[in-house]
């Protein structure tokens, strides 16, 4: 009885801090946007009236550290809330159903509704009206929308009348993230497959990956991709890398490793380049640095294209080159001051990593000749289990750790991280890593950790490596 009192008492005191997490950061978004003379966000089940002039203050607020840090502790909070009072049943039942989620925005998404209703305006449409347009069933198209509703994506606002709010409006194909959203299918029919994966006996990765036993293939992913009969999943493809590339953040790029305390004509190649937007970036912000974009032939051709076009400056003035190249062979640069990765590691096991780390290491400058440096940016992946009860300033990594009662990765704030990490490994065999994962297929690379940068607001970090003392 004793123990049961205490337990109780704990609950209720956990109950109370992760109120008080949530009332507290409400205070400080209330006060920052008072401040800045901003609308709050618009109540979620009400249809969003299209783009405002609200919208850019909004979005540029959003990346303010004090709305971060606010947002995060919320999302974290409720959800952790939410979690702790229901009965478990209904939350293990729940996350057991979750798949309806993502196959009903599926549907949403192939039928263009969320098109259909920014034209109808606020005033949303009724379902027939809508499921004309689409040329589908009425019925089941409401019970459809009516589940995303539920979840706050669209807004029902009369019975069987349905609009956009502020999450649904996401998926309009005239935004630049719909395609974020266009890789869902693939994902999903991988899934499918992720148990019988891991009970495969045969040790061949093509026979035991979720996404070639979801399509019958023995090709990997990307050679898969290039089929001619795949040319649909191709394209989708390429909208979703080139969407992730356009929506990239700022400060992803230019809050973490300081590009510009390198010299001028200090030479950048960029390896696994895709069409080059990561070095456009960067030299657009410091236009006295050199490039280098390298990657297979079809991805250099498209950055080339969108090089003349968006920085033809740097292209005329020599200070950037197009280099067909397969990182597995050895490196012909041989005096970059850096080679920058970003988002390739995630997409190969160590086995390979270690392979393309190890070709770089080989084409470093020697020491005392200027230091080359490598930076991966890539997600670091934090564990759940907080390491001792107090609270220490930041997991292994540096990054700074959720205040108890939270759990210490933030929960659902970081949860894509987890999600990329089983796309990884359904599509690849590839991983989001750890700190000391990194930290020890760098040195079997040739290469030693020098230090990690974390930006707010951004999922990925900037990983910094120099050539290993003993190689």
């Amino acid at each position: 009885m004793r123990y049961s009192s205490l337990h109780s008492a704990t609950m209720v005191s956990t109950l109370r801090q992760l109120a008080s997490l949530i009332t507290d950061s409400v205070d400080t978004l209330e006060s920052v946007y008072l401040a800045r003379g901003v609308a709050l966000p618009s109540d979620i089940t009400l249809p969003t009236t299209g783009p405002g002039d609200n919208d850019a203050a909004q979005a540029a607020l959003r990346q303010d550290p004090g709305v971060i840090a606010a947002v995060s502790t919320i999302m974290a909070a409720a959800a952790q809330l939410s979690a702790q009072v229901c009965d478990p049943v209904i939350t293990a039942r729940n996350a057991a159903q979750s798949f309806y989620v993502s196959a009903c925005l599926n549907v949403a998404q192939e039928l263009n509704v969320a098109e259909v209703l920014r034209e109808a305006g606020p005033e949303g449409l009724d379902a027939q009206e809508i499921a004309t347009k689409c040329k589908v069933d009425a019925g089941v198209l409401a019970r459809i929308l009516r589940l995303l509703a539920t979840h706050h994506i669209f807004c029902e606002h009369r019975p069987n009348v349905f609009a956009n709010n502020a999450i649904s409006a996401v998926l309009d194909k005239r935004k630049s993230s719909d395609d974020l959203f266009k890789k869902s299918s693939l994902f999903f029919r991988s899934a499918t497959e992720l148990t019988a994966s891991l009970r495969s006996a045969d040790g061949v990765p093509s026979a035991r990956l979720s996404f070639n036993r979801a399509f019958n293939t023995t090709l990997p992913f990307f050679e898969w991709l290039h089929q001619p009969q795949n040319s649909a999943a191709l394209a989708r493809f390429g909208l979703a890398v080139k969407g992730i590339g356009e929506n990239t953040l700022d400060n992803e790029l230019h809050a973490g490793f300081q590009w510009g305390d390198l010299l001028p004509n200090s030479l950048i190649v960029d390896v696994g380049s895709g069409r080059g937007n990561t070095s456009l970036r960067i030299a657009k912000r410091y236009p006295q640095l050199r490039f280098v974009n390298q990657d297979l032939k079809s991805q250099i051709r498209d950055a080339e294209r969108y090089w003349h076009q968006q920085l033809p400056q740097h292209v005329e003035q020599g200070l950037v080159r197009f280099q067909v190249h397969n990182f597995f062979d050895p490196q012909p640069i041989r005096d970059a001051d850096v080679f920058l990765l970003r988002l390739v590691a995630h997409n190969w096991p160590d086995r390979e990593l270690e392979k393309i780390l190890r070709r770089l290491r080989d084409a470093a400058k020697p020491t005392g000749t200027g230091e080359t440096r490598l930076v991966m940016v890539d997600k670091i992946v934090s564990s759940a289990a907080r390491s001792t009860p107090s609270l220490p300033a930041g997991d292994a990594s540096g990054k700074a750790l959720a205040p108890l009662p939270l759990l210490p990765n933030w929960g659902i704030v970081n949860a894509h991280t987890y999600y990329v990490d089983m796309t990884m490994f359904m599509l690849l065999d590839g991983v989001e890593r750890t700190l000391p994962a990194f930290e020890a297929v760098l040195n079997r690379g040739g290469w030693k950790l020098e230090r990690v940068y974390h930006m707010a607001g951004v999922e990925e970090s900037h990983i910094v490596a120099v050539i290993a003392d003993s190689e």
